[in-house]
This record gives C-alpha cells, sequence and structure tokens, in this order.
C-alpha cells in the first residue's frame, strides 16, 4: 500500500512593487512521503518569487516529464519551466 501525500493549505499575499503585481493566492500543496519539508519550502519559495496569475503547480516528483511549477501561455506554449533537484 503507498503511503499517502500530507496535505497542507497556504493563503499568500503578494504584493511586488517591481513588476507591480499585487495578489492573493489560495494554495494546496501535498507533499509527498518521500519528501521533507525543505522540499515544499523551496517549492513554495520559487512560487513567491515568480508569481504569476498563469503559475500553476504540476506533479512535480510523482512525474518524470513534468516540473514542479510552470506557466504557459494561452496558445499552450511553455512560458516558465521551474524544476528543482531531488
Amino acid at each position: 500500500m503507498a503511503a499517502k501525500a500530507t496535505i497542507y493549505k497556504a493563503k499568500l499575499n503578494i504584493a511586488n512593487m517591481d513588476i507591480h503585481y499585487y495578489d492573493e493566492h489560495n494554495l494546496t500543496l501535498a507533499k509527498h512521503s518521500s519528501e521533507n519539508d525543505l522540499r515544499l519550502m523551496i517549492i513554495l519559495a520559487a512560487f513567491i518569487l515568480n508569481a504569476n496569475d498563469d503559475l500553476v503547480f504540476c506533479k512535480g516528483i510523482s512525474q518524470d516529464d513534468e516540473p514542479e511549477l510552470w506557466q504557459k501561455s494561452l496558445g499552450g506554449d511553455i512560458e516558465l519551466w521551474i524544476d528543482l533537484g531531488q
């Protein structure tokens, strides 16, 4: 039987005056049993540093051909690919 993921919720208020981005994000993060807390915090920090309305979480460690975070254009082109090591 596979171990289940631990679910975390985070509410972020981001105010980036350099690029004039101001928004609130209600995030639900899943930490796989093979991941540690540091990796989860790094993924969250990557989201904060690259925050955008089109930035989404992917399957991450459970999927080899997808990053932890990516941003796609309306046409489906990948604009930003954020991948973390293991």
